[in-house]
């Protein structure tokens, strides 16, 4: 197991706007929210670790059931001193999500993220586990393919 895999990065998504917004507009929040938190914390010792293995990073994608519960979230993250970055899109004013430094696995587990993470998964919907390592394709090793009369691949 790689370094990197034994870190993850949450990302909580504001439900009201999950079942509200287009995908790509979501989306753009949570890259928003992690591009900040990476940078905010960018000489952290797991943040420096997980970006030396950028084809093993690991993310949650949780689902706060609203603004309020996503905001409350960020006040506790705040009063237990766990890194992260709440999103707020201008000019609306609106929490749309939140983004974790990354942390070890077992870290986040514990109390009180564990409890966190817990609470938030009763409310999750369409969301999961994503884990962005591509799966290979499996090409075949001969394909047989005729030219079509008339091209430049024809005998004369």
């Amino acid at each position: 197991m790689s370094a990197a895999a034994r870190l993850v990065q949450y990302v909580v998504v504001n439900g009201e706007i999950a079942k509200t917004w287009p995908k790509g507009a979501l989306v753009a929040q949570c890259c928003h929210a992690v591009a900040a938190v990476s940078h905010l914390y960018a000489q952290d010792p797991e943040t420096v670790e997980y970006f030396q293995d950028l084809d093993n990073m690991h993310k949650v994608v949780l689902e706060a059931p609203d603004t309020a519960k996503l905001l409350a979230l960020g006040e506790v993250l705040q009063q237990n001193d766990i890194k992260h970055k709440v999103w707020i899109e201008q000019p609306e004013n609106l929490a749309t999500c939140i983004a974790f430094k990354p942390y070890r696995k077992e870290d986040v587990q514990k109390d009180p993220v564990g409890q966190i993470r817990l609470e938030l998964l009763e409310h999750q919907s369409n969301f999961g586990d994503v884990n962005f390592k591509p799966k290979k394709k499996k090409i075949p090793k001969t394909i047989a393919h005729e030219p079509p009369s008339g091209s430049i691949y024809e005998e004369t």
